[in-house]
């Protein structure tokens, strides 16, 4: 999906883990792209270190997928870890252990996915509802996601909504 790898490439990575056979990178896709792929998703992992806002997590948690980041930046704003509206995961920064062990825990609740793709969902709804925003989106929650439906996720405030395509 869009973005940039910090240290390691992962491919480099798994190739060094002798892990090729169990991974399967789909390389870099255009913005335009990310609907498709976050609709597809049970999870949107990128434990980035002090990312100054995040959209992608707002995209994601937009398409009713939750996401898991860093307890650095904007995601530590905008990312609800934890209690009834809960919208996805944070963990600490640098802590590979921390991280596998809430993918882990993440991977093995589909519940919890649900419920928490459900509420991120609905957070940006109610935000891209507000009077400041462009209006509402029309995407389903994480347990309506179906593959023929078009989705829209919100932009920043100010910016129109964008409709995305039906992904694939």
């Amino acid at each position: 999906m869009p973005g940039e790898c910090e240290g390691d490439h992962p491919a480099d990575l798994a190739a060094e883990l002798d892990i090729e056979r169990d991974v399967f990178f789909i390389g870099w896709r255009g913005h335009e792209e990310l609907p498709a792929g976050l609709n597809c998703a049970d999870l949107m992992v990128a434990p980035a270190v002090n990312e100054p806002f995040g959209m992608v997590y707002l995209e994601a948690m937009a398409c009713g997928t939750p996401p898991i980041a860093t307890t650095t930046g904007g995601p530590a704003r905008t990312i609800k870890p934890a209690g009834h509206h809960a919208t996805g995961w944070l963990v600490a920064p640098d802590d590979p252990h921390d991280l596998a062990r809430t993918l882990t825990t993440a991977i093995q609740d589909t519940a919890e996915r649900q419920r928490r793709g459900t509420n991120g969902r609905q957070h940006i709804q109610a935000s891209a509802s507000s009077p400041t925003s462009s209006g509402p989106t029309t995407s389903p929650t994480a347990s309506q996601k179906t593959s023929d439906q078009t989705y829209a996720m919100p932009s920043a405030p100010g910016v129109p909504t964008v409709a995305n395509p039906t992904p694939r």
